[in-house]
């Protein structure tokens, strides 16, 4: 015989439970209608997922971060002209100039993968301080040998990978002829080709990042304002763990609490009260072959069919809708009465009413047929993140569950203690009730999609200075370069507009072509977040729209202060700059 496990227990507390239960059912002739209760690894799933989320974004900032030191590499190259000029002047060949150069990229990268393990220790103890309780899997999470191993690996590859861009770059701008006509002001379409990549490579990641981070957004932002399909404020569950007393049949704890809800009605400030096998968001499940009465058994595999033990004033408390047929009218196992959700009515039966109709689920050849006897508007008891509309089973209380007590109440300063010491009282050996607000324990549903979200938010942030940086690097670069001929056009009567158009239009150019290429690349890649989403689309106009947007604002701002040097340059100065 299986039990039924009962979400929101504690680990112990529940195998406890499951063990008496199922102890208990060795005893009785006929198989519950549910033959087992679990919870799908959906949680852990999202977990997963979210991993892979952010080590994409993690690998994204790695790549901008790069393109910046390759950036940085390039410039400082190419102002060393002379000196590879004067090495190969006096018989340095090509190789060792490029084993100099690669070994200084080596030891910036040694620096900086030093500095980042020590922010990276610090950052990860933030990380798990304010982790949400739903990511108790973080509170393992620490730098270890391996960790450090993979970071130093990290560095030493990304550091090769783009100081031999560097190196192979300057070591090209060795020619002797520098040391008889100096160093030319253009390095040539290849140096400026392959800058260019680097800023339309950043653009186009920060741009993915940002439409990313902006359906991240609009999701939570949607899972906050969800309507669950239930009135959850004034709702509070009492939860208590009677498989530590003497009280260890079911029948036993059913009764208890029966005693304890007759009580709790009579208080002032009670709004109402009931029993259910779990309180939102905790969610039951059965497994089985779901069969009605006007279709023939499915082939065999199982699935995950949402169900609650509930009693008939439950739908009344947390205020769902019967719209059809009424609330159980015999509550005993053997009527086998059920109300399903609006969303299952039309899925099983969308041409008439449900009510009358026999359904059962199968599993190893039991299970038996129960009658439905009413429609209940949709609700999403397990959670923000749940999809109300799913196929939902609520069946009349049945000894093979463990009940939560849920009470509705506008005073609940005064109520809930009033409650627990009812509990108290009753048996002196419980331990102390769990009271939780059902607001809060439904808003805690959507703690992973928000830390998420201000992790990629984060992330983005990051990515974003990084691309701005780079694209002021560019900038500034190019308007050194070109200070000579900026100055002559001054001379000849160039106005400042000129000059800004003149400086601007190139980089803005890349910033269009990155920011295209990025919007492209962002169009395919959501479409692997789709499942982590709620109530927008992986391809929002808004997102993409506000993306762009963003995009172009950094972008002109880290544009700006590059522009302003070439208007304060004097003519003579600069028709005088080597």
């Amino acid at each position: 015989m299986v039990g039924r496990l009962r979400p929101g227990a504690t680990d112990g507390g529940a195998a406890r439970e499951l063990d008496s239960i199922s102890a208990h059912a060795e005893g009785r002739k006929t198989a519950p209608p549910f033959q087992a209760l679990v919870t799908p690894p959906s949680g852990l799933t999202r977990f997963q997922d979210t991993l892979k989320l952010l080590a994409a974004a993690v690998a994204m900032v790695l790549i901008i971060a790069c393109a910046n030191v390759a950036h940085l590499l390039l410039a400082r190259g190419a102002t060393r002209q002379r000196e590879m000029a004067i090495r190969a002047a006096v018989g340095a060949g090509r190789a060792r100039m490029m084993r100099q150069l690669l070994t200084e990229s080596l030891v910036l990268a040694a620096g900086g993968g030093v500095v980042g393990m020590l922010v990276g220790w610090g950052a990860l103890r933030t990380l798990v301080a304010l982790r949400p309780n739903s990511l108790s899997q973080l509170s393992t999470a620490h730098m270890d040998g391996r960790t450090l191993l993979v970071a130093a690996g990290l560095a030493g590859i990304t550091g090769i990978v783009f100081g031999v861009i560097g190196a192979m770059q300057a070591s090209r701008l060795s020619s002797p002829e520098i040391l008889r006509v100096g160093v030319p002001t253009s390095l040539g379409p290849a140096h400026d080709r392959l800058r260019s990549l680097l800023v339309v490579t950043e653009m186009a990641l920060s741009t993915a990042l940002l439409v990313g981070a902006a359906l991240f957004i609009r999701s939570v932002a949607n899972l906050q304002m969800t309507d669950p399909g239930f009135r959850a404020d004034g709702l509070y569950s009492v939860d208590v763990n009677l498989a530590a007393t003497s009280d260890t049949t079911t029948d036993r704890r059913w009764n208890f609490f029966g005693r304890i809800a007759e009580q709790a009605k009579a208080l002032p400030g009670v709004d109402g009260v009931t029993l259910a096998t779990a309180a939102p968001p905790g969610q039951s499940f059965s497994i089985g072959n779901l069969q009605t009465d006007d279709q023939p058994l499915p082939p065999d595999g199982s699935s995950f069919i949402s169900v609650l033990g509930v009693h008939p004033e439950y739908f009344g408390v947390m205020g769902i809708r019967i719209v059809q047929g009424t609330t159980f009218t015999d509550t005993t196992a053997a009527a086998g009465q059920v109300i399903i959700n609006e969303g299952m009515a039309r899925k099983f039966w969308p041409a008439g009413s449900a009510v009358g109709h026999r359904l059962r689920v199968e599993m190893g050849g039991h299970g038996d047929w129960l009658t439905v006897v009413g429609v209940a508007t949709n609700a999403a008891t397990g959670g923000l993140t749940m999809e109300a509309s799913e196929p939902m089973l609520y069946e009349a209380p049945s000894t093979w569950f463990s009940p939560v007590l849920i009470v509705r109440t506008s005073r609940p300063t005064t109520v809930l203690p009033a409650i627990r010491h009812m509990i108290e009282s009753a048996n002196a050996a419980i331990p102390p009730a769990n009271i939780n607000s059902i607001t809060d324990a439904m808003m805690s549903t959507i703690a992973l999609p928000r830390f998420t979200m201000r992790l990629l938010a984060v992330f983005t942030g990051l990515a974003l200075v990084l691309a701005a940086v780079g694209l002021y690097g560019v900038m500034a670069y190019g308007v050194t370069q070109r200070t000579r001929e900026i100055g002559i056009r001054i001379a000849l009567g160039a106005t400042a507009g000129n000059i800004a158009r003149s400086v601007l239009g190139r980089g803005l150019a890349l910033v269009l072509v990155g920011m295209v290429l990025g919007l492209v690349a962002a169009n395919w890649g959501t479409q692997l977040i789709a499942k982590m989403l709620t109530g927008v689309t992986t391809r929002d106009p808004a997102s993409f729209a506000v993306a762009a947007c963003v995009l172009m604002a950094t972008a002109a701002i880290a544009s700006v202060v590059p522009m302003r040097r070439p208007m304060q340059v004097e003519p003579v100065v600069a028709m005088r700059a080597d």
